[in-house]
């Protein structure tokens, strides 16, 4: 075993390229200096020891050529500050006819093989045409028996003989290990024109379960995998299981705020962790499948990917943005603080867990726990088909609706999930409710008219409110009952004397409510010109019990435009509550 430095920009196996006799051979070390060396080794089956590419050094893969680097069992990739490893340019990725393969042995122990430290770049691209440019198809038909399945639209000429593609079985979560699951495509069928799909046959076995195309709302989703650029354990397999034995490591020491690694329409699997360490990593359509951590610990990245079938997605990621689909994983994002997640999370035992100050715009689909200890943090989307869909989770904003399932809102504790969460355009329970409102004070629940203690409104709407001050419910506005509880409702309106009214219903209230116990507050534009805005509140009033009663506020508004508003309860008596028209009326 020799170590051999670069004296000379040129080709990995020509001699003149290294400053010793001959060029690297079987599990030599090598150091490119100050130097661009090609990697012309081809599908090499030599193995080799360490590479390490220091400042002012490059070590370029081929883009229209296949090539493959494989290590050692102690071998490792370093790119030092100011050095670069290239596979492809986002001008010009690694051709979609070609592939770029970086690959180590399991090893007995877990280690650092490829390390990137500050100042290094790195620059992985791929080729989206390798895929056809579609990474994603729909399940046109449920997929029951035999080795064929039909995919929405025409992709005979998208996708090829040889690539991966995950299915999720898309209907109730029973084990993240046997719900999403992998296959190798045998043969693309012509398009049938009349029927909108195309046909893909399956080189495995015909599959033992059942594969919903559309279950409650939720349309099933093939993901493509496969990349042509792909970093790997060699000894592991791409496939969907419970089991991660990885060893390799993937550590990205980078702390600058510039982008200096880069990597798109790559494949990672096979690693214990795929990346970890990084600052201001960027990734786009990447896919991370069948590793032990798919990211660890890294901050202020951007990532376009694919997470499906880890162990753990990402784990203890802050201030980041993730994107596309989080699927079949044991744990999706996990610990993730003011991170941004625009993903589809589907078929995990946990799929968005123990995050804080973090927003979620995505559908939580058929997975055991959905939401799972997460607090101050933002969820807009669907909750389709879970087990559990919230469960232990505190000060949560929550904008979408609950379909199918078991348990919606759970917290064996102390309940603290109502803190606030805010729920519009719901589906409960089977019946649909147009909004509905968790505050720490107290509950807002759509009644549909039939419903125990549903009193027609005399808007006749279909639906009103029964809004349940709690026993925090006090005369002040920290611990107030809001109609909308994080931001006021809006109401255009043109200029000159108005009057907001809402309809009111109170239920078994011992003393009369008044102006103190709830009101109308409103905020309005009281000039002709400007953004001069007023406030003004529900005036001297009484509501009894028993009948629909109005409550009103009047103000003049100088100009056209919006005006703010709320409805505010401050006052708790056990076993009372207040019916309200959700159709507010201006005069």
């Amino acid at each position: 075993m020799a170590t051999y430095n670069s004296a000379q920009d040129g080709n990995w196996n020509t001699d003149a390229t290294w400053a010793e006799a001959g060029h690297p051979s079987a599990n030599d070390d090598i150091v490119i200096m100050t130097h661009s060396v090609t990697y012309d080794a081809g599908d090499s089956v030599i193995t080799w020891g360490n590479v390490t590419i220091n400042a002012g050094g490059v070590l370029i893969f081929p883009t229209a050529a296949d090539s493959t680097m494989e290590f050692n069992a102690t071998g490792i990739l370093t790119v030092n500050n100011n050095g670069e490893l290239r596979a492809g340019t986002s001008v010009t990725p690694i051709n979609k006819s070609n592939h770029c393969y970086i690959q180590w042995p399991q090893g007995t122990i877990v280690r650092n093989t490829f390390i990137v430290n500050n100042g290094a770049t790195l620059n992985l691209y791929g080729d989206s045409d390798y895929y056809g440019s579609e990474k994603y198809a729909d399940l046109d038909s449920d997929w029951t028996s035999g080795q064929t399945l039909y995919i929405t639209g025409d992709y005979s000429s998208k996708w090829q003989t040889g690539q991966v593609f995950c299915i999720h079985k898309n209907y109730t979560y029973s084990s993240y290990t046997s719900d999403s699951s992998f296959f190798t495509i045998a043969t693309v069928g012509s398009y049938d024109s009349g029927n909108n799909r195309t046909p893909i046959t399956i080189s495995e076995v015909a599959p033992g379960i059942t594969y919903r195309a559309l279950f409650n709302e939720s349309q099933s989703k093939i993901i493509m995998l496969s990349r042509n650029v792909i970093l790997r354990d060699k000894d592991s397999t791409l496939i969907a299981s419970s089991s991660y034995a990885e060893k390799i490591k993937f550590d990205i020491n980078q702390i600058i705020t510039t982008e200096k690694v880069n990597i798109d329409n790559c494949l990672f699997y096979g690693w214990y962790y795929a990346m970890s360490g990084a600052y201001n990593l960027r990734c786009n359509d990447i896919v991370l499948a069948s590793n032990n951590y798919a990211f660890q610990g890294n901050t202020y990245c951007t990532l376009s990917c694919d997470i499906v079938c880890n162990y753990v997605g990402a784990s203890s990621c802050s201030y980041s943005i993730f994107s596309n689909n989080i699927i079949g994983n044991y744990r999706g994002i996990d610990g993730d603080p003011n991170s941004i997640i625009f993903s589809n999370v589907i078929g995990n035992y946990n799929g968005f867990r123990n995050n804080s100050n973090s927003e979620v715009l995505g559908n939580a689909i058929s997975n055991n726990y959905a939401l799972y200890s997460s607090s101050h943090g933002r969820f807009s989307g669907k909750f389709l088909n879970n087990k559990y869909a919230i469960y232990n989770s505190d000060a949560l904003q929550v904008t979408g609706y609950f379909v199918n399932n078991t348990n919606n809102i759970t917290n064996t504790a102390s309940n603290i999930v109502k803190k606030f969460t805010y729920l519009e355009n719901s589906k409960i329970d089977g019946a649909q409710r147009d909004s509905r409102i968790y505050t720490h004070s107290g509950d807002f629940l759509p009644l549909i008219s039939g419903e125990s203690n549903w009193q027609t409104p005399p808007s006749n709407n279909s639906w009103i409110f029964q809004a349940i001050p709690n026993s925090y419910c006090k005369s002040n506005l920290l611990n107030c009952l809001k109609l909308t509880y994080q931001a006021d409702s809006a109401y255009y309106i043109t200029a000159g004397n108005k009057t907001m009214t809402f309809k009111i219903y109170p239920i078994g209230w011992t003393t009369t409510l008044d102006e103190s116990d709830i009101y109308l507050e409103v905020y309005y534009l009281s000039e002709s010109s400007g953004v001069q805005k007023e406030y003004v509140s529900t005036s001297a009033g009484t509501f009894a019990n028993n009948g629909w009663r109005d409550l009103s506020v009047s103000f003049t508004a100088g100009q056209d435009g919006i005006v703010y508003y709320n409805l505010i309860i401050k006052k708790y008596e056990s076993g009372c509550y207040i019916l309200i028209d959700p159709i507010i009326e201006v005069s």
